[in-house]
């Protein structure tokens, strides 16, 4: 019991929130079942990551940045690949909830911000074949 609470189990300050977004972990999971190619098995191995990285990004740790940028990375990864971009929810929760000093959430935040704009440009890139920025000046001069 120890081992679960110490290495498994969310820091119990936080009470159930965690718990609850780990519902959608669902969708993707459910997106790579039957683990049969080599894809599916990547998605797969990136969700454990990402899970890893979003129960040690609660625990008050000198890594806690390292898990916190992880979680960032994995997501969006899995967001280009499986167009999964709710998993970015999960890392605003993390750092919108620990406590930290001012300067420190404004640069998670611009981290965050950097990420979401990175993932969803290579997704428009990916899905129209313009990038992003060509697809908003062409918006803007109909």
């Amino acid at each position: 019991m120890n081992f679960f609470k110490r290495y498994i189990a969310m820091p119990p300050q936080y009470g159930l929130f965690p718990y609850v977004w780990l519902i959608f972990l669902l969708f993707p999971i459910g997106y790579a079942f039957p683990y049969q190619t080599v894809k599916q098995q990547a998605i797969m191995g990136l969700i454990l990551i990402f899970l890893v990285a979003y129960r040690n990004g609660y625990v008050a740790s000198r890594y806690r940045a390292f898990w916190i940028i992880l979680q960032m990375v994995t997501s969006a990864i899995l967001a280009v690949i499986i167009q999964a971009f709710y998993l970015n929810i999960y890392t605003a929760w993390v750092f919108g909830s620990i406590p930290m000093r001012r300067r420190s959430f404004w640069r998670y935040y611009c981290a965050y911000l950097l990420a979401l704009l990175l993932c969803l440009s290579a997704v428009v890139n990916r899905t129209s074949g313009h990038p992003i920025l060509v697809l908003w000046w062409s918006y803007g001069t109909r």
